[in-house]
């Protein structure tokens, strides 16, 4: 859950699968939902048609520091033809996987946003076996 929990200015986006929250965290989806409006986060629940993650995800935003991430990196997202406003990309992440060889700067910006900056290893082309 700390996913979730640790939203902040920090670490502006996190997410967790429905069938995470609901089995292996054994959580109520709306008391978690409850518990992070009510720190004023923005809390958006993806359906698995609407949703790369196959359950569907719970995904949760301090909109302002997301908001200035995204300032900050505009030209990312401009050449990536990536959303510049936190509601919209938080949707276009939901939805969509990158993967750090395909747009290692957009990748970078992504992994900050979920508050890590990403490992070197991540950025190599996926190896066929």
């Amino acid at each position: 859950m700390d996913s979730l929990w640790k939203v902040g200015p920090k670490k502006p986006l996190g997410y967790l699968p429905l069938s995470t929250i609901k089995g292996y965290c054994g959580e109520s989806l709306s008391r978690v939902m409850l518990v992070l409006v009510g720190r004023g986060l923005d809390v958006r629940v993806f359906d698995p048609a609407t949703c790369a993650v196959g359950s569907g995800a719970l995904y949760v935003s301090d909109r302002e520091a997301l908001q200035r991430l995204l300032d900050e990196h505009l030209a990312t997202l401009l050449l990536a033809a990536w959303p510049p406003w936190a509601s919209e990309f938080v949707q276009r992440v939901a939805a969509e996987w990158i993967g750090g060889s395909q747009q290692p700067a957009l990748y970078t910006l992504i992994a900050r946003a979920f508050g890590r900056c990403p490992e070197s290893y991540e950025f190599e082309a996926p190896t066929a076996y």
